[in-house]
């Protein structure tokens, strides 16, 4: 569990953690240079639970800090949580009794995206619960994709010796996107996975503090060398790709015009910025709205309509 700057959340996290109907595990939490009080909630925390093992470490950002956990965890199974979420009490006990009842490499189940803005809850979930063997997988990769189960690693339960094995890491050269590079690496490696049509994790979207709350140089070209990752993953286990590349590739540009937002300055010299005459140049190349669902059509429409875009953030 990576912390950086988290001490509102932390309690929350570890008591949801600590109330699992499974109590045999080890929790990693790896503070990563907060400026914060996290560390010191951390150990007071560590000395009235022995199932808390806390390493500190200098800033080094979220694929690092997952390494460390990765290098240092003892259990035979993987799970990755973020400081600032939340899992329900039966998530370690049913997906690790799915795990060993079907001797499945990889179980992937639900979650709820958690807005605390307007205490909406939008739930994430797999139609039927279902084993899936390596060469069946192109036939669920859409709906993993549209509904994004496929993408973050806190949604999953992995088999370490896999990980060490393949010596799997998160690439610490990206700052969006590592976490679906490791996923389908992993996934590669798999036999079989099973698919758990409940939810179990918490995920909290729009917290004050985030990193996705500040704009980041970086992003849209991250973002797009992830589209292409993706494109390259689908078209590797024969997934039609069309659609689904079409509606993610309308998310960046609309994602990417957000994240200039961000910035004053940027937003003030968004005409002559290098990132939105990109975003333009794939709208008009790359995009259409045919057959696509009235959502995607309004993204495309505010990209396309700057100043009320603007009027609306």
């Amino acid at each position: 569990m990576p912390v950086y700057n988290a001490s509102d959340y932390i309690i929350d996290c570890l008591n949801s953690v600590f109330l699992q109907t499974y109590s045999t595990f080890e929790v990693l939490a790896i503070n990563d240079g907060s400026t914060d009080n996290s560390l010191e909630i951390l150990n007071k925390i560590a000395i009235q639970d022995s199932r808390l093992r806390v390493i500190d470490q200098e800033n080094k950002g979220v694929s690092s800090t997952r390494n460390t956990g990765l290098k240092y965890a003892k259990g035979e199974y993987i799970l990755f949580l973020d400081s600032d979420d939340t899992i329900d009490a039966s998530l370690l006990q049913d997906n690790l009794n799915l795990l060993i009842k079907y001797q499945v490499d990889l179980v992937v189940f639900g979650f709820n995206r958690v807005f605390l803005k307007n205490t909406k809850i939008f739930t994430k979930t797999i139609n039927s619960s279902q084993v899936i063997q390596s060469k069946q997988l192109n036939t669920v990769l859409e709906e993993l994709v549209r509904k994004e189960l496929i993408f973050p690693p806190f949604n999953k339960l992995f088999k370490k010796e896999i990980i060490d094995y393949h010596n799997l890491q998160f690439d610490c050269h990206m700052r969006y996107g590592e976490d679906f590079v490791f996923v389908t690496q992993y996934l590669d490696k798999c036999s079989n996975i099973y698919l758990n049509s409940k939810a179990y994790y918490n995920y909290l979207f729009d917290r004050p503090t985030s990193a996705m709350n500040r704009y980041d140089e970086n992003k849209l070209n991250d973002q797009l060398y992830v589209h292409d990752y993706l494109e390259h993953f689908l078209k590797k286990y024969e997934v039609d790709t069309d659609s689904i590349l079409n509606e993610r590739l309308i998310n960046i540009c609309y994602d990417g015009i957000l994240n200039i937002l961000k910035d004053e300055t940027q937003k003030k010299n968004i005409g002559i910025s290098s990132d939105y005459r990109q975003i333009l140049v794939l709208l008009k190349t790359k995009c259409t709205t045919k057959d696509s669902t009235l959502k995607m059509k309004l993204k495309f429409f505010l990209c396309q309509h700057l100043k009320i875009l603007m009027l609306l953030n």
